[in-house]
């Protein structure tokens, strides 16, 4: 088990030093890139080899890219399916993620692009990994079975929901073992993506206990929209603690193995 900081808490500007320095010194040694082209422009190959020499000096890896729609739907030129190619290269990265969550999705459940993708993916030694906020049967038939999936906890099963561990059950419990990549973890709240809490760590340890996916990634935002340290460290120091299994279900009993394997950094 693995567990990547999305730089999407530092995208309120263009990816320096002093944030990556935060994520390293709070165990956070490997990164997934946040796609947003005025954080993290890809698309400049200039770019990428500035931002592939700031993590080897910085001692990180940064092997997964997440993408939206807005960028996705640029890829029907050439010139910038080209530009993502160069940079899946120059970074060495293993999977781009794309955002299922919006793009690409008729009203029929088919995809759109996918496989013109993760031709160019797996050609140039990546893996196209679909973003999605719902696993269901529906959707595995509509896909390539090279294709990976990450689901996204944010707002996924609310609070609320009289039966948690039932719902992730029904959407998982068919999935072919390996088919779930990752889980993408944060709590939903007042519209942005805040530390996951108790909440998050039950759906987590039977999203565990059914799959076992490889990675996670911690994906929340800025709490002030502004890069303030401050604020950036206590996102910093929560996530930390939620990965040591301070918000585990069962703290009387111990961590156990999906506990145990999430060590920090």
């Amino acid at each position: 088990m693995r567990a990547l900081l999305s730089t999407r808490l530092f995208a309120v500007r263009p990816l320096d030093a002093a944030p990556l320095r935060l994520a390293r010194r709070h165990g956070f040694p490997e990164l997934e890139l946040h796609g947003d082209l005025r954080h993290f422009d890809f698309f400049d190959l200039g770019e990428v080899q500035r931002v592939g020499a700031l993590l080897a000096r910085e001692g990180l890896r940064a092997p997964w890219l997440r993408v939206g729609a807005p960028v996705l739907n640029q890829l029907s030129d050439e010139r910038r399916m080209l530009g993502l190619v160069e940079a899946v290269r120059a970074l060495r990265l293993e999977a781009v993620v794309a955002d299922m969550h919006t793009w690409g999705v008729r009203q029929d459940g088919a995809f759109q692009q996918v496989d013109e993708l993760r031709t160019r993916l797996i050609t140039n030694g990546a893996r196209l990994v679909l973003d999605l906020p719902r696993v269901d049967e529906r959707l595995l038939r509509r896909l390539p079975s090279d294709v990976a999936l990450c689901w996204d906890l944010a707002g996924a099963i609310t609070e609320d929901h009289p039966d948690a561990t039932r719902l992730v059950d029904d959407m998982l419990s068919g999935l072919a073992r390996g088919r779930l990549l990752g889980v993408r973890v944060a709590h939903l709240g007042d519209g942005i993506r805040e530390p996951p809490d108790t909440h998050e760590a039950a759906i987590l340890e039977e999203a565990w206990r059914l799959q076992a996916p490889g990675t996670l990634i911690y994906d929340v935002d800025d709490p002030t929209g502004f890069g303030v340290e401050r604020e950036i460290v206590e996102v910093l120091e929560e996530l930390r603690a939620f990965h040591a299994g301070e918000k585990r279900p069962h703290p009387a009993e111990g961590g156990g193995l999906f506990w145990s394997a999430l060590a920090p950094g």
